[in-house]
């Protein structure tokens, strides 16, 4: 199985989530981004500040990294970051090296196909409590969409 991320999958849950974002009467940016980090897809909808495409981008490659939804990450740090981790000075270097890359705010969600994570989606623009629930509706409805492969969030 390829760890690819299909421009197909990441464009459903860019289409989903403005479509969410239409029906809530919210505006947000959406990003998709694969292993990398690169951006497959993304949008902005109209009267959407820039930054929020950066931050939603920041948001799906730390949900991509560190294979779990910002939201958890960032409510239970401790789960994915030892004390030890963080005390040991190359590793803490690392972390701090990648942190204007990341931004574990909750809205970021990791793309899986089959067992493999081959991507991160986030959204960002709402309050970060919005943002996490529309991208957690998108994640259940392309999980249960008899298309789409399995999906984790």
């Amino acid at each position: 199985m390829s760890d690819a991320l299909p421009f197909a999958l990441a464009q459903r849950h860019v289409e989903r989530a403005l479509a969410l974002a239409e029906t809530d009467r919210v505006r947000l940016a959406v990003v998709v981004v694969d292993r990398g980090g690169a951006v497959v897809s993304a949008a902005r909808m109209d009267g959407v500040a820039a930054v929020n495409l950066e931050m939603a981008r920041r948001k799906a490659h730390a949900a991509m990294l560190l294979e779990a939804p910002t939201g958890r990450v960032a409510t239970s740090p401790g789960t994915f970051f030892s004390p030890s981790t963080l005390a040991d000075p190359i590793l803490r270097a690392q972390f701090d090296g990648m942190a204007d890359q990341l931004l574990v705010v909750p809205g970021g969600f990791p793309v899986l196909v089959g067992y493999a994570t081959v991507g991160g989606f986030a959204v960002a623009g709402a309050h970060y409590e919005g943002d996490h629930e529309i991208g957690a509706r998108v994640v259940a409805e392309l999980s249960a969409s008899p298309e789409a492969p399995p999906h984790a969030g």
